[in-house]
């Protein structure tokens, strides 16, 4: 990897949320290239959605076997769908409906992957859970991105087996 890429790279650190639940060995410092982003409106997006790359990331310059991500910005909120009383359906968006649904903006970094077809980056096929890590944004992201906390939560875990798509 070149390295003017090292300022799109976030260092992983354990999610303190977790650590009751990790294994007391000690971890290697884990690293991800920070590709590009995408803002999403209600729900999360899904694999091959295209990332806006960042300046200077091309898909050349990604060696093989680097873990690769995609920082997203999810603005949430829920369809309210109501019937006048002359029939006619009428459509809104509120945020925080239902307590129990996400409710706000969310950020989090999700896999990324090359689309051949495009040319460009996407957000991985599969689905994403949050997993046991967090990520700390360089600088360089957080210019690019924002509103972007300094810390996110890394969405690597596929739901269903809980398995990371990467060490």
């Amino acid at each position: 990897m070149p390295a003017e890429l090292n300022r799109w790279v976030a260092s992983l650190r354990p999610d303190p949320r977790y650590l009751t639940y990790q294994p007391d060995t000690p971890g290697t410092r884990a690293q991800v290239l920070i590709v590009g982003q995408h803002a999403a409106f209600a729900t999360p997006p899904t694999g091959g959605t295209p990332l806006a790359t960042f300046p200077g990331v091309t898909l050349a310059d990604v060696g093989a076997g680097c873990a690769v991500m995609g920082l997203v910005r999810v603005e949430y909120a829920t369809r309210v769908d109501t019937t006048d009383a002359d029939g006619i359906l009428h459509s809104r968006w509120e945020d925080g409906t239902f307590a129990h649904l996400p409710h706000g903006i969310g950020w989090r970094l999700m896999p990324a992957q090359p689309d051949p077809t495009s040319n460009r980056w996407v957000i991985a096929t599969g689905r994403w859970a949050a997993g046991t890590r967090q990520a700390l944004l360089p600088r360089a992201v957080l210019r690019e991105a924002p509103g972007a906390p300094a810390t996110v939560a890394v969405h690597d875990h596929n739901p269903h087996t809980g398995r990371p798509a990467m060490a």
